[in-house]
């Protein structure tokens, strides 16, 4: 009788069957990379960039306890290659797992390098970056000898040369934008079109691919950054939040959607207003009130100085009064 695993992989195995969304890649130009779209056509002598995009998932099997590698292969910011992989041992840490990965992208791109020289006669500036969401990964590639984890094969040491020659460079991405996270662990289909959009992925119609999900994602990403830098505390987002609501609807009536937002089309223009105006009195008002209290906090203190001088003179007069009369006559 086949257990829950082997029914789990022949239903994912009878999904990668079906039908799927027609896309392709399109490949940018010179000084191209992800996320950037390039200065102008790649012409001769120009700027050719490849780029290994990779990420690992740490112990993601359950039995073996080994690592998935993903790496993705870029030239000028199109997608040529991509793989997911199992390497042979176990990694000890979520460092050594990333590591690997960059390993294993710094190999292909070597050899990438190689075959484009050839191929174009060296007629292009070929710069091979190494793309990598861990630091750990990257404070390993960028010095020279194991360290503290001696544990590492030697041979996986060859990338640190290969930077301090370079012949590769090391690079960091977000975690966020990282598109080697799609062969290392299930996704959803939201998630899975935002980055086939980050890849470059286009649709049938030669269009950009998800990106109504890249600018949602991209939306997230700002909100938290605001959230993680303390500018605003929980009351103080509350507070906020009605004016930010308003202002959504705003760029939403200029053309300037951001999902998530659509709930606000469903509120009439009179009531857009008049929340706005309650807001401006509001926020006049909290104006002139904080002024006002300045202004009595400044006059009570002022009286206090005063009070205290005058009490402060009246002791010293007491005192010299005191002092004038001289010593008492003996008895």
């Amino acid at each position: 009788m086949p257990n829950k695993g082997v029914i789990q992989v022949v239903a994912a195995s009878c999904g990668l069957l079906g039908p799927g969304p027609e896309s392709g890649v399109d490949a940018n130009a010179n000084s191209g990379r992800l996320g950037y779209q390039g200065s102008g056509p790649l012409e001769l002598g120009g700027k050719l960039i490849i780029e290994s995009v990779t990420d690992a998932d740490w112990a993601g099997h359950k039995e073996s306890r080994k690592s998935k590698t993903s790496v993705h292969l870029y030239m000028s910011g199109g997608l040529l290659a991509s793989y997911v992989r199992s390497p042979r041992s176990v990694a000890l840490s979520s460092g050594e797992s990333e590591y690997v990965a960059m390993v294993s992208g710094g190999s292909e791109l070597v050899y990438l390098k190689d075959c484009l020289n050839y191929l174009t006669k060296n007629a292009y500036d070929l710069e091979a970056i190494m793309r990598s969401d861990s630091a750990a990964a990257r404070g390993i590639s960028q010095r020279m000898g194991c360290g503290r984890v001696r544990h590492l094969d030697c041979p996986m040491m060859w990338v640190q040369s290969s930077i301090k020659e370079g012949v590769l460079k090391a690079s960091a991405i977000a975690r966020a934008r990282n598109p080697a996270d799609i062969g290392t662990r299930p996704l959803s289909c939201t998630k899975l079109r935002e980055l086939l959009g980050r890849c470059g992925a286009l649709d049938e119609n030669l269009e950009p691919y998800g990106m109504d999900e890249v600018s949602a994602a991209e939306f997230r990403i700002s909100v938290r950054q605001v959230s993680a830098s303390g500018a605003f505390n929980g009351k103080q987002m509350k507070k906020m939040l009605p004016v930010l609501l308003v202002l959504a609807q705003v760029m939403g009536s200029n053309g300037m959607e951001i999902e998530g937002l659509g709930l606000l089309g469903m509120v009439d223009d009179v009531a857009i207003s008049s929340l706005t105006s309650m807001t401006s009195v509001f926020m006049i008002g909290c104006l002139w009130f904080g002024v006002l209290w300045v202004m009595f906090r400044l006059c009570k203190w002022f009286g206090l100085e005063c009070n205290f001088r005058i009490r402060q003179g009246k002791s010293r007069a007491e005192a010299s009064c005191q002092a004038d009369l001289g010593m008492s006559p003996r008895s």
